[in-house]
């Protein structure tokens, strides 16, 4: 096992005896603070990526961008790591891919780099690296 695969298998063991008032009280924080930055608050397009198991929760995120009026983008897969960012106007536009993350439909408004303000990855671990 690699070690990154071993220090995501940690993490994710400690994760799981957080107990779901502490990881609801978590997931406001980000949000509070994510939507209280200066930079999130002047982008006019967003790209999130979808949050899975116990990453720190987008789906919110999501909503209230969305509420604001925000452009939200997510990204669309491609073989060989290739993504493209992917209008969105709500949840009913992802379908479950490969991996069973929700992704825009193939006909989704397609948005370039260049046009993104701001991206918010949701992750379990990250290094300094």
């Amino acid at each position: 096992m690699s070690e990154k695969a071993e220090l995501r298998k940690l993490w994710m063991e400690q994760e799981g005896a957080l107990s779901e008032s502490y990881i609801a009280e978590s997931n406001a924080g980000i949000i509070r603070n994510l939507f209280s930055l200066p930079e999130f608050q002047r982008a006019e397009t967003v790209l999130f990526f979808y949050s899975i198991w116990s990453e720190p929760d987008t789906h919110e995120m999501i909503r209230r961008a969305l509420d604001l009026g925000k452009t939200v983008a997510l990204p669309k897969t491609y073989p060989k790591g290739i993504m493209q960012a992917r209008k969105i106007a709500g949840f009913d536009e992802l379908a479950p891919t490969r991996f069973g993350i929700p992704e825009p439909h193939e006909s989704a408004p397609r948005i370039g780099p260049d046009e993104l303000d701001f991206i918010v990855v949701p992750a379990v671990v990250f290094d300094h690296g």
